[in-house]
């Protein structure tokens, strides 16, 4: 198991050098700004909260939270080209480190954040599950999580995880709810962006069940 997470963390990196410059240029970068403009709409995002954007790429989500000066951002990705581009985009705006998702806990405090962010990439955890109860570990009570990603339904997904470099599953929006319920998260909601892609957030409630 260990090897074969290994292999797709070297695949993602590989894959987003690649792709770093051009991530956020053309028709797919005018896409992905304005669903990034959507997340925060339905997430809501409260002032004077902490919050972690997992897999923060180039910076987008950040740069729009970061127009509300009462919020605390921070930010981790396993690329150092993207990174690189989201620290010339974000300036001291957010605290921003390179870093697998193995090391979330080591990294953060726990009860810490208000709002942790997963935007376009958590198909690409080569741990998912276990990531999960990191994020658990990480929010105060009454944090929301906060997935947004592909899925094509059960059929798509299983030919787009063949494709794509660095994949490691895909969920439909049932998988999703299922991940939330198991791991306690509460107040669930759920909303599909356009064809390709679904939002679902959950709150820690802090009740054991």
């Amino acid at each position: 198991m260990a090897e074969q997470n290994d292999k797709i963390e070297k695949s993602n990196k590989k894959f987003f050098k690649k792709i770093a410059n051009y991530y956020d240029g053309g028709l797919i970068g005018k896409i992905l700004f304005k669903r990034t403009n959507n997340i925060l709409k339905l997430s809501k995002v409260k002032k004077h909260s902490k919050i972690l954007d997992v897999g923060c790429g180039t910076g987008n989500l950040l740069s729009l939270l970061s127009r509300d000066k009462t919020l605390t951002l921070y930010g981790i990705d396993l690329s150092k080209e993207m990174l690189r581009i989201a620290k010339n985009k974000l300036l001291k705006n957010a605290h921003l480190s390179l870093g697998s998702v193995n090391y979330l806990l080591k990294n953060y405090g726990q009860d810490y954040f208000d709002y942790i962010f997963f935007d376009d990439v958590f198909h690409h955890l080569p741990n998912q599950e276990e990531v999960v109860k990191d994020v658990l570990v990480l929010l105060k009570d009454n944090g929301k999580f906060i997935i947004s990603d592909l899925s094509f339904g059960r059929f798509g997904n299983t030919i787009f995880h063949k494709l794509e470099p660095g994949n490691s599953r895909m969920y439909t929006a049932t998988d999703y709810i299922a991940l939330f319920k198991e791991n306690r998260f509460e107040k669930i909601k759920q909303k599909r962006m356009g064809l390709v892609s679904i939002y679902t957030e959950g709150v820690k409630t802090g009740e054991e069940k």
